[in-house]
């Protein structure tokens, strides 16, 4: 009888308690307390790596991806401008196997990049993970393609973010631009560049389908534009948002005409475009030694 008059109280106190565990708990315990963070629970991935804009390629911004796998053609991840508490959501990438990629659309496929030279340039890494453990990433990765799209522009200052989002790119050729970023990442990690390209040497590279890396082929106008359009059926005009790689099907004859001027990719583009305006210098990629 005792035990049953306190038991309210017991109660009460117990569940302030485990609501005070929850509430300051990390994000590990939440998700067996709370199965709304299922899809959280399983991102087991962080991939620090780099991306450029795809109109402008020497404006370099470190990306932090913290990525599951839904199926074994599909990794998507949520990317992040650090790796602290603080860190700021900036964007997403979803990452696909080769197969997957080759049944897009022509037109679609220009605005995927692939991940050869980032993983054969050590241009990524796994952070605080055997090295074992990371050449079993990379192996899938080498042969994926990536389409990422960035929403607070963080290298421009922005408190918030402001703006359209962004598609981002990946690089397929050393430039003098990153070379700073690998040098603060490698500082941070305690990890070396030309240890990285010396372990992932036996990696096989794949060939790149001629569509990825448009940017690289002289297409430097991969970003989104708000365009006015007239819905015929109902009179009324709206406002979308239009890629300027999409294809121009549905799109009014003025607007065809600048969209097709603007996305022009094939034998005739120019050479890959490499910046010029850092000044940051390259760095010896020479094996470390030993």
């Amino acid at each position: 009888m005792k035990l049953h008059r306190w038991a309210p109280i017991l109660g009460t106190v117990l569940g302030a308690a485990g609501l005070y565990t929850y509430l300051n708990a990390g994000p590990s315990i939440q998700t067996v307390v709370d199965p709304g963070f299922e899809p959280i629970r399983h991102i087991h991935k962080h991939i620090c790596g780099l991306h450029g804009y795809g109109y402008d390629m020497n404006r370099v911004v470190t990306a932090h991806h913290y990525c599951s796998h839904p199926n074994e053609h599909i990794c998507q991840c949520v990317i992040y401008d650090n790796d602290t508490k603080d860190a700021r959501l900036i964007g997403i990438e979803y990452i696909i196997s080769e197969e997957l990629y080759n049944k897009l659309d022509p037109e679609e496929q220009k605005l995927w990049h692939s991940h050869v030279y980032e993983v054969k340039g050590g241009l990524i890494t796994c952070p605080n993970i055997p090295t074992m453990a990371e050449t079993e990433i990379m192996k899938f990765l080498i042969k994926s393609y990536g389409k990422t799209i960035h929403t607070w522009q963080v290298d421009l200052g922005h408190d918030i973010p402001i703006g359209l989002p962004n598609i981002m790119m990946a690089y397929t050729q050393e430039d003098p631009c990153f070379q700073k970023a690998i040098h603060d990442r490698d500082a941070k990690y305690l990890v070396d560049r030309r240890a990285l390209i010396k372990n992932r040497q036996d990696l096989k590279e794949p060939m790149i389908h001629p569509n990825a890396d448009s940017w690289s082929k002289g297409n430097n106008k991969l970003r989104l534009v708000l365009s006015e359009t007239k819905d015929i059926s109902e009179s009324s005009s709206s406002t979308n948002v239009k890629s300027l790689t999409t294809p121009t099907s549905g799109i009014t004859s003025d607007a065809r005409g600048a969209l097709q001027e603007s996305t022009t990719i094939g034998s005739n583009t120019t050479t890959p475009k490499v910046a010029t305006s850092c000044n940051d210098q390259e760095e010896s990629l020479t094996e470390p030694n030993e």
